[in-house]
């Protein structure tokens, strides 16, 4: 027992030997494999023993997390312990379970026990316990093991919480050498960390009550909420995104690059986060074009778009001073609106020319 206690300890410190450590517990307890998930309101964290993973990716890929009768019932009666599925119905009543029938025994499983455990940043750890359907329940004696693990295993979810806060604030605090503002944010707009330099940035950006991201300009807050909400493409990746907030009173223009943080171990115990780092645009200056691709990943064609546009004049007269159709500009405009968050031409044009005020 005491080997497994030092490797849960060992992975609450290094997310990456979680693996190992629930294979360990697997193999003490003669189980068919374990799976920590963090459940919050972005898409789920997990990691598993090597021989349950290629099992849990089908599960949350073909849906079966949110019709998981099992787990909604262990979450809505709030049990403090460990608890087998035959705690929570009879036999029967357990193999008629749509997902033990059409998920779980067509790949030979079928029982299971599970932890659901608060940790500090809002979210719930559930630790699930699969076991072959052919070697029934969970036994008494493993039952007896994993209650004897269960106060580490939620010392170790406190302990890995602290640690990310440490790290995060770490990070963000290392930007403000190079006079960044920085916050690292979860996917539900909750700033976990920022340094002074962020937090003095307002009214434009702003961390509100409930440390909740709070932007002004309308059209930049929904790029920043979809952007930190959204779900990882192929691959489990996000893009970067850069996002252009305007000038508010004596406040320069402002563009937030939302650096999504990758990798399922370390977040294990957190929403998919991000970091937020601001560039502040000075007033009156009108950015080149190597600036605005780097500000918003536009292409060179996006970029001399963009630069034009600061000229003024008609459509038809920045399509003669670039050499393309009305067509082509038009759907050059839109690609640098989107990327850029605005709604509207003369929103962009008052953005990049440093004008103070964004009135209709």
């Amino acid at each position: 027992m005491l080997d497994l206690v030092e490797r849960i300890y060992e992975a609450a410190a290094i997310p990456e030997l979680w693996p190992d450590a629930l294979d360990a517990v697997t193999t003490r307890i003669g189980a068919a494999g374990c799976t920590i998930i963090t459940i919050d309101r972005a898409a789920p964290v997990w990691v598993s023993s090597p021989g349950l993973r290629a099992d849990v990716r089908d599960y949350f890929e073909s849906g079966w997390a949110q019709k998981n009768d099992r787990m909604e019932r262990l979450l809505r009666d709030g049990y403090s312990g460990f608890v087998r599925d035959v705690d929570l119905y009879t036999r029967d009543e357990v193999q008629n379970l749509p997902m033990v029938q059409e998920f779980l025994r067509p790949r030979g499983y079928g029982w299971s026990a599970a932890l659901a455990t608060p940790v500090p940043s809002g979210e719930i750890l559930l630790f699930s316990i699969e076991q072959m359907w052919r070697d029934g329940p969970i036994s008494d004696d493993s039952m007896r093991v994993l209650e004897a693990l269960r106060p580490h295993i939620s010392r170790s979810s406190l302990l890995t919480a602290k640690l990310r806060f440490e790290r995060a604030r770490s990070a963000v605090e290392a930007f403000a050498v190079a006079d960044m503002p920085a916050a690292l944010a979860r996917a539900d707009g909750h700033v976990l960390a920022a340094n002074d330099l962020f937090a003095a940035l307002g009214p434009q950006l702003a961390i509100g009550a409930r440390n909740r991201l709070r932007v002004a300009f309308e059209g930049a807050a929904g790029l920043i909420d979809a952007a930190l909400a959204r779900a990882p493409g192929p691959g489990g990746r996000k893009p970067p995104l850069s996002v252009a907030i305007p000038a508010e009173s004596e406040s320069p223009p402002l563009v937030v690059h939302i650096l999504p943080t990758e990798g399922a171990a370390r977040d294990l115990f957190g929403a998919r986060t991000a970091l937020l780092l601001v560039t502040r645009v000075e007033a009156g200056s009108a950015p080149d074009a190597g600036l605005l691709r780097a500000l918003f990943d536009l292409t060179p064609t996006e970029a001399r778009v963009a630069q034009e546009l600061l000229g003024g004049g008609s459509g038809d007269e920045v399509a003669r001073r670039l050499g393309m159709g009305g067509e082509t500009l038009r759907t050059h405009v839109k690609s640098v609106l989107r990327k850029t968050g605005f709604g509207r031409r003369v929103e962009l044009v008052r953005f990049l020319a440093g004008l103070p005020s964004f009135g209709s």
